[in-house]
């Protein structure tokens, strides 16, 4: 039996795709394990748009916010309880489709089309202008980063 949480690949580039009335997108062809593999879904914690990520990514986030240890317990706790509390798990179909819940589009205000954008071991879905202002705000501060690090 295959390792669940290998079956993502990394994430990578971005598409953007029409979201029906019953809230389900696609994940791009080149984002899909050869099986239907759960994903859980969770607002990023700025609430700009939603993480999509694997088992195994979903279940190291409580690991890396007890690593803060310059925040103490409680508020470590309370992050944990809140990010637990509002993830759902979705699982595609064999063509990659998923629902993405009814409180996150309303939330989001997602509807029509969504931005979905690689990031390593999880990917995000945006409101497409949401996205594009992400884009044009960070653009200058990932160009500095990327001088840095010689990319």
């Amino acid at each position: 039996m295959a390792d669940p949480t290998q079956l993502y690949p990394i994430f990578s580039g971005r598409a953007r795709h029409a979201l029906d009335a019953k809230n389900r997108t696609t994940i791009p062809v080149g984002w899909r394990p050869e099986k239907p593999t759960p994903l859980w879904i969770v607002p990023q914690s700025d609430s700009s748009c939603l993480l999509a990520m694997p088992e195994a990514e979903f279940r190291a986030v409580p690991a890396r916010v007890n690593a803060l240890t310059q925040l103490d317990a409680e508020e470590r706790q309370d992050f944990i309880d809140i990010f637990m509390s509002e993830a759902e798990q979705v699982t595609p179909d064999a063509q990659g489709r998923f629902v993405i819940p009814p409180r996150f589009c309303e939330k989001l205000g997602l509807r029509g089309e969504v931005v979905l954008s690689g990031a390593d071991a999880k990917f995000k879905i945006w409101k497409p202008e949401d996205f594009e202002r992400f884009l044009t705000d960070r653009l200058s501060r990932a160009r500095t980063v990327g001088k840095q690090a010689q990319v």
